[in-house]
């Protein structure tokens, strides 16, 4: 319990830094917001929004029994053409389904009994637009890129209550595909098979409570683990949140 506040601080920090070190990057590819969905019961209803480097991001949540419940978001980012970058775009659509567990037989040291355990499994779709000016790779393309993907992918969440809220980790595996990625600067450098990247998401989250509110903090990196991506990605995501909580 004596570490939660510095930790709280440390976070803040890093999310600080982390939106100076984005505030000059357009990658095509953003991560979002990971779900990290507090029910207690079945019949429970969870909205709630989260603003920060991939835009804004509503999400709603349903518990279908005490273990089960099922997830959906949207999130959406425009900016405008300033004179060094072009418009960028960022919208997606998310699905989602998973279950819960009570930890029960696991070092109590690493995992105390009141630790919540979520798998989740889901599919995002997305549709994105940016100037890219810092490939990863030589086989990269720079310029005016747009596309359309699909991201599958399976979710773990850990939670633990603490004196103010709780605090968890996210651990996302994911693929990306894009369709075609359009080079709106040069139509002859377009990619017409783009390559189909894995990705690991690490997302740390602090809650605040008040009753059936929550306060949300979130910091995670993201970074290809298999495959060469054709596209630049945002390596730091970071956001803010609320959500409410209740019984239908």
């Amino acid at each position: 319990m004596k570490s939660s506040v510095p930790g709280t601080a440390f976070l803040i920090l890093v999310c600080c830094l982390a939106m100076i070190a984005a505030s000059g990057c357009a990658p095509l590819h953003r991560a979002t917001s990971p779900h990290m969905p507090d029910f207690e019961e079945a019949q429970q209803v969870e909205i709630g929004g989260n603003a920060g480097t991939e835009g804004v991001h509503g999400k709603l949540g349903f518990a279908i029994t005490d273990d089960y419940f099922a997830l959906a978001g949207i999130s959406y980012l425009h900016s405008e053409r300033t004179e060094e970058l072009q418009p960028t775009r960022h919208r997606t659509l998310e699905i989602a389904g998973g279950r819960q567990w009570k930890v029960d037989g696991l070092p109590p040291e690493l995992f105390p009994p009141e630790t919540t355990v979520q798998v989740l499994g889901g599919l995002v779709h997305g549709r994105s637009e940016a100037e890219t000016r810092s490939p990863l790779s030589e086989q990269q393309r720079r310029g005016h890129l747009s596309g359309e993907y699909y991201k599958p992918y399976v979710q773990l969440n850990a939670i633990r209550p603490w004196i103010f809220g709780d605090v968890g980790a996210i651990t996302r595996l994911s693929v990306v595909q894009f369709d075609e990625i359009q080079n709106l600067s040069n139509p002859e450098e377009t990619i017409r098979n783009p390559s189909t990247p894995a990705f690991v998401e690490v997302v740390a989250v602090q809650r605040f409570s008040l009753a059936d509110f929550r306060v949300e903090l979130q910091m995670g990196y993201s970074a290809p683990i298999v495959g060469t991506p054709d596209f630049d990605s945002e390596f730091i995501h970071m956001s803010a949140g609320v959500t409410y909580r209740f019984s239908l």
